[in-house]
């Protein structure tokens, strides 16, 4: 179980340490594709070809 994080002491939980130690191991273009996907699912976003 990762540990709670600390920035600029203030408490940002145990959420952060996983999301940090998962960014800090991406690539710029796999993090973009990441957010991209999300935000995909979420909207129910398609790309319309012409």
């Amino acid at each position: 179980m990762p540990l709670n994080m600390e920035y600029n002491e203030v408490d940002k939980g145990a959420k952060l340490a996983r999301y940090t130690n998962e960014v800090e191991k991406m690539t710029v273009q796999s993090f973009l594709i990441e957010i991209a996907e999300r935000i995909n699912k979420k909207y129910n976003f398609k790309i319309k070809k012409n």
